[in-house]
C-alpha cells in the first residue's frame, strides 16, 4: 500500500540510480558469458538465437502453418536485436504498452493466447515462448533473484498490494542454487499467458502475499492505466480508510471502509477486495485498543499540546502500540496504513503524523 519506490528512500539517497544499478545487474545475471566474451548456451541472448531457428525450421512451419510461422518468425528477428530485448527487461511500468504495441505488429493476440472469462489461457506457441525464451521458472529458482529482492529490501516487509500479509525472505546470500528462499510470489502484473513477452521483465514482478496473486488476482489483466502499479503509483495517497463515524463518539468500531480520493483511477481495491478483507481484520488490525488510545486523549489532538509532557505520553502510548509515524515505512508495518488512516479520523490538525 506504498510505493516500492518510496520504501527505497529509506536505504538510498537515489532511488533511480539504485534501481538502474539493479536492471543493469539483471541484464547480466540473465546473459552470462564465457572467458572469451562469448554468451554462454543458457544465456537469455544465446535462447532467443536458438528460438530464431526453431520457428524458421519445417517442423514448426508444419505445426503453425504458414502464415503463422511468418509471424512467429518476424516477432523472432525482433527479439533477437539486443536493445529490442534489452527494453523487454528493463522497460519501466509505463513502457509496457508501447512494447505491446510493438510486438502486436508481428503477432496476433491469437498467437499467444485464448481467453477464458476474464482470464487467460497460453497457447502452444506462448508456452514455447515461456518455456525456450522468457523462462520465469528457472528465473525464480535461480541465485541471482534471490539476491536481487535482498538489494530491494524485501527481507521483512508486508504484501505492497495488501499491507495485510507478510512476505520475507529466509536464508542467507550463500544459499544452493535452486534452494528458494523468498517466501513470497512474484506477481506478473500483466500475466504471463497473456504477456509471455513480459514474463522476464523486472518492473512486472510485484512481491506479493499468495492471497492477493493466487487468490484474487489470478492472471486478470492489470494496466497501469486502470490499477495501482506499485512501482508507478502510490495507494497511500490515493485512498483513504474510514471507520464507522460513531468511533469519534466513543462508540464500537464496526465497519471499515475504503475510500478512493477525487480523481483516482484504479481498479486494483476491488479486484482485491482489499475492503472485504479488511472489514474482517478489525480485531487482528487491533483497532479497538487505538481507538481507546484516541479517544481518552483527543484533548491533546491541537497544535498547543505539541511538546507538553502529557502530549509526549501520548506518543509514547503510540509508539507502544505499534503506530508507524513515517509514512515511508508503511511496508514494514502489518496494517500500517490503516492504522495511519484512523489516527488521522481523530487527528484533524496533524499533530501526530
Amino acid at each position: 500500500m506504498i510505493s516500492i519506490f518510496e520504501h527505497l528512500t529509506n536505504e538510498t539517497d537515489n532511488v533511480e540510480q539504485y534501481l538502474e544499478d539493479i536492471l543493469d545487474e539483471l541484464w547480466g545475471d540473465l546473459n552470462p558469458k564465457k572467458d572469451n566474451d562469448e554468451y554462454r548456451s543458457y544465456s537469455l541472448l544465446s535462447r532467443v538465437e536458438k528460438f530464431g531457428v526453431m520457428v524458421s525450421s519445417d517442423e514448426h512451419k508444419n505445426k503453425f502453418g504458414h502464415d503463422a510461422s511468418i509471424r512467429h518468425a518476424g516477432f523472432a528477428d525482433y527479439i533477437s536485436k539486443e536493445d529490442k530485448l534489452k527494453k523487454i527487461i528493463t522497460s519501466k511500468p509505463a513502457g509496457f504498452k508501447q512494447i505491446k504495441n510493438d510486438i502486436y505488429t508481428f503477432l496476433s493476440p491469437d498467437d499467444l493466447y485464448v481467453t477464458e472469462g476474464d482470464t487467460f489461457k497460453s497457447t502452444d506457441f506462448g508456452k514455447i515462448l515461456l518455456k525456450t525464451v522468457f523462462n520465469y521458472t528457472a528465473y525464480r529458482s535461480s541465485k541471482h533473484c534471490y539476491k536481487r529482492y535482498i538489494k530491494l529490501h524485501f527481507k521483512g516487509v508486508t504484501c505492497p498490494y495488501c499491507n495485510e500479509n507478510p512476505v520475507k525472505i529466509v536464508g542467507n546470500e550463500d544459499r544452493k542454487e535452486g534452494d528458494s528462499r523468498l517466501l513470497f510470489d512474484l506477481d506478473h502484473f500483466y500475466p504471463q499467458a497473456g504477456h509471455p513477452y513480459l514474463a522476464l521483465s523486472f518492473y512486472n514482478h510485484i512481491p506479493s502475499c499468495k492471497i492477493c496473486n493466487q487468490t484474487y488476482k489470478g492472471s486478470k489483466d492489470f494496466s497501469i492505466n486502470t490499477h495501482i502499479h506499485p512501482f508507478h503509483r502510490c495507494f497511500d495517497s490515493s485512498y483513504q480508510f474510514k471507520l464507522n463515524s460513531s468511533v469519534l463518539r466513543n462508540g464500537k468500531v464496526n465497519k471499515v471502509t475504503l475510500k478512493k480520493l477525487t480523481g483516482v483511477i484504479d481498479e486494483l481495491s476491488s479486484d482485491l477486495q482489499l475492503e472485504q478483507r479488511y472489514q474482517s481484520n478489525i480485531n487482528l488490525a487491533r483497532l479497538p485498543k487505538l481507538v481507546d488510545i484516541l479517544s481518552k486523549n483527543t484533548h491533546l489532538l491541537k497544535t498547543e499540546s505539541v511538546g507538553t509532557k502529557e502530549y509526549d505520553l501520548l506518543l509514547g502510548l503510540l509508539d507502544a502500540y505499534g503506530l508507524q509515524r513515517d509514512k515511508s515505512k508503511i511496508i514494514e508495518t502489518i496494517y500500517g496504513k490503516l492504522q495511519r488512516d484512523v489516527v488521522q479520523m481523530f487527528d484533524v490538525k496533524k499533530t501526530i503524523m
